[in-house]
Order: C-alpha cells, then sequence, then structure tokens
C-alpha cells in the first residue's frame, strides 16, 4: 500500500496521483461500520479496473477545535494500525492529510476541488453522515460540486442490535469495560501495543502506546505476544492510568522480557465469562 503524507496547502505540481476510487472518513478503529463504506470502495474499485484510495487525517478533527483532557486524546486505532488494517481491507493508496486549522477553514467547493477533483478520483465513497468543509457539507452535497468529474456513492449505516456501530458507540463500551462487545462491533480483537518496564516476573509494568485508548479500571483477560508466539495474561488497568500505565499480574511467558514491546489483545473484563478463542487473535477484517 501507498502511504502519501500531505499538509495543505500543496502543490499539485509536486503530487503524483493516478485515478482512482477515493473513500473518505477518519476511520478510527476502522470498525464493521467502516469496513462496510470501504468494502463498497473495494467493490467499485474492481468494477472500474482503479486503485482503491484512502483520505483519512493524521488526528481528529476535534483536536484542533477545541482543548481536550485524557482519554479524549487516544484513539481506538493508532495510524500505524489503521494503516495496518486498511491494507488488509484492498486499499492501495491512503492519503493522510494533516488536520489544521489552515485545513478546517476550506469552503466545502474549495476541499472538493483540492481534496477529491485534486487527488483524481474518479469516484468517491463515504458514509451516510460523512460532511466536509467548515460549514460543513453533507456528503449528498458532493453531487452539487461534481459537475459530471466524478460520481458519488453512499454507504448507509451498518447497525448492531438495531444500533449504528460508531466508534463513539465503542469508546463508550470502554467505558463499561465491556470488550467483550466492543471487540463484537470492531470485528476483530482490540490490540495495543506495549512496552515491557522493569519489575518483578509477576506483576510487571506495561507502558501502553501513549495514543491507545484504555478501558475502564478493572482486569481484564488478554493474550499476550512476544517473539510471534501468543501467551495468556491478566491485565489490570488501575484507575489512574494517565500515564498509561497498567500491570500484568499473570501471564505464562516463560522469562522476564523487561524492555520488550510486546502486543496486548484484550478478550473480556474478567466479570464476563466468555471468551474469545485464541486462532482469532490479530485476525483483522478482510475484503
Amino acid at each position: 500500500m501507498q502511504i502519501v503524507h500531505i499538509h495543505h496547502p500543496y502543490i499539485p505540481e509536486k503530487l503524483t496521483t493516478t485515478p482512482c476510487v477515493l473513500t473518505l472518513g477518519f476511520f478510527d478503529g476502522v470498525h464493521r461500520g467502516h469496513q462496510a463504506v470501504i468494502k463498497r470502495g473495494y467493490t467499485a474499485a474492481k468494477q472500474q479496473h482503479l486503485p482503491l484510495a484512502v483520505m483519512t487525517f493524521n488526528q481528529h478533527p476535534r483536536l484542533v477545535f477545541r482543548k481536550l483532557a485524557y482519554p479524549e486524546t487516544t484513539y481506538l486505532s493508532t495510524l500505524s494500525q489503521k494503516e495496518q488494517l486498511l491494507e488488509q481491507l484492498g486499499v492501495a493508496i491512503l492519503y493522510v492529510i494533516d488536520f489544521t486549522s489552515a485545513f478546517a477553514s476550506l469552503t466545502p467547493a474549495t476541499f472538493v476541488e483540492q481534496y477529491i477533483v485534486g487527488l483524481n478520483a474518479q469516484t468517491v465513497v463515504a458514509g451516510f453522515d460523512y460532511t466536509f468543509g467548515n460549514q460543513p457539507a453533507h456528503v449528498i452535497d458532493l453531487a452539487t460540486y461534481a459537475h459530471n468529474r466524478f460520481q458519488t456513492l453512499i454507504v448507509s449505516r451498518e447497525t448492531d442490535a438495531a444500533l449504528k456501530i460508531s466508534s463513539s458507540r465503542i469508546r463508550t463500551l470502554f467505558e463499561h469495560g465491556d470488550l467483550q462487545q466492543a471487540n463484537q462491533l470492531l470485528g476483530y480483537v482490540y490490540t495495543t501495543t506495549a512496552t515491557v518496564l522493569p519489575g518483578s516476573h509477576v506483576a510487571s509494568e506495561l507502558q501502553v502506546d501513549p495514543a491507545s485508548r484504555l478501558p475502564i479500571a478493572g482486569q481484564y483477560n488478554a493474550r499476550l505476544k512476544f517473539a510471534g508466539q501468543w501467551y495468556r495474561a491478566t491485565i489490570t488497568v488501575p484507575r489512574i492510568h494517565t500515564d498509561q500505565r497498567i500491570q500484568l499480574t499473570s501471564s505464562e511467558v516463560p522469562q522476564p522480557i523487561f524492555g520488550e514491546t510486546v502486543i496486548l489483545a484484550w478478550l473480556n473484563n474478567l466479570d464476563q465469562a466468555e471468551q474469545l478463542p485464541v486462532s482469532s487473535l490479530g485476525a483483522y477484517p478482510t475484503r
């Protein structure tokens, strides 16, 4: 997958583009609702014999508009995780736009000219609630600005238990410690990277990636991946963890691994009886 970082304003002559099907969205978590949008784009790209591209942002737009406190500064997927997930879904080109106040001030018309027409989009795919521009305009307004230069495909909402699948809904589940349901809406097992800090082998401290969302304080069944192997683990999230430090209270890892970077797969709260099978770990959504 080709990854192109763009800072506004960019110089068109220095940006090489190819005709593409362009999918729009921030896609935090790349959950099942996002996957439906991207899969629609993938189908259109195959039909038109064009590469599938995604345009996303380096940070959530809300961080530009107001000052936020932890945990609102964290994500369901870091940028590197998002890149992996999108590549698994068949994305060929990923445009990562730096979301700045200058970019946010673009009018809908200018956004279309520079970031849809400018990126050589032949077809644009977006979810039903996508907005753009400083006013802002709704996804249904794209047709007004197209002038026969591109077509628009709007994907309806994806639901679970009759409710819209959204990043906000998943974050709420995190706040209640319901990772089992969160994983259901994500469509895969939630993972974070962490560094093992010095300590006893019985109860090691882990420093989680500062950009990653952590669930509410509690104990969680997890799996820890080290040196290509998955091990059973129990994770304790303390009541105060603004520094992203958590406790590895038990693990099947056979030797101390201080200083190592590991992957944690979060299965469920210890209060939840059902556990996801180890075979599902790391199974990113596929097209």
